[in-house]
């Protein structure tokens, strides 16, 4: 999935020559962390929650409310924005993305285009309505995980386990983290297979890989049968 799925559009933006008073205002009214800073349309910088908190307290000054306003209200953007700031491409994958997003550690990005002007912007909440959407979040199933040798073959044959029961699947995910070299964790999220076909279900699985726990969302149930982190 791409980032011009799941951006943001019709981006709150602010000119560098704005005051700090007026960023204040939007952040506010807008509910947002991060509003990207322009100057003649194109993008030099962003200004974060952050950079307005230290903006309108300045450092060892006691101010009253009247005189913290005053200053806020003189203050240009650009003086207290972030410039160069990170910017995600609208044909980013949403992977792509999020890795940015994280290790860069910031709530968000502009997204632009080629011609650098903003289409929008991704933020923690867009990524995480993405990441809602692959778990499945809408529908109401269960969730596997399993350890099995890295091999082609092994995922084949939990799926064909599944359609016996005639289950479908909703993601598949695989995970290399805290397990032994030339293995792998699976998480398999399927729904419309009946309850009572579930213990079954379960007990064939077990016969041919390591369960390591299993959700029923439904039932807002779960069985840890290896302690393991993933």
């Amino acid at each position: 999935m791409l980032v011009e799925d799941w951006m943001t559009t019709g981006a709150i933006l602010i000119r560098a020559d704005d005051s700090v008073d007026r960023a204040i205002r939007l952040q506010r009214d807008h509910s947002v962390r991060m509003i990207p800073v322009v100057d003649e349309g194109k993008l030099v910088g962003v200004v974060t929650d952050k950079d307005l908190v230290q903006a309108s307290l300045p450092s060892g000054i006691a101010l009253n409310r009247e005189e913290a306003d005053d200053i806020t209200s003189n203050i240009k953007i650009r003086k207290v924005m972030t410039g160069s700031p990170i910017t995600i491409m609208p044909d980013h994958t949403m992977d792509e993305a999020t890795e940015i997003i994280l290790k860069s550690k910031i709530h968000g990005a502009p997204v632009i285009d080629e011609d650098k002007k903003i289409v929008g912007v991704l933020t923690l909440s867009d990524v995480l309505r993405f990441l809602m959407s692959m778990t499945g979040e809408d529908k109401i199933g269960y969730q596997f995980s399993f350890s099995l040798p890295d091999e082609s073959g092994y995922i084949a044959k939990i799926i064909d386990l599944v359609k016996e029961y005639n289950g479908r699947i909703w993601t598949i995910s695989c995970s290399y983290s805290g397990v032994p070299q030339g293995f792998r964790n699976v998480f398999m999220r399927i729904y419309d297979i009946a309850p009572k076909d579930i213990p079954e279900l379960t007990d064939k699985i077990k016969q041919k890989v390591k369960l390591r726990y299993f959700v029923d969302f439904k039932q807002d149930s779960r069985t840890i049968f290896d302690k393991q982190k993933s």
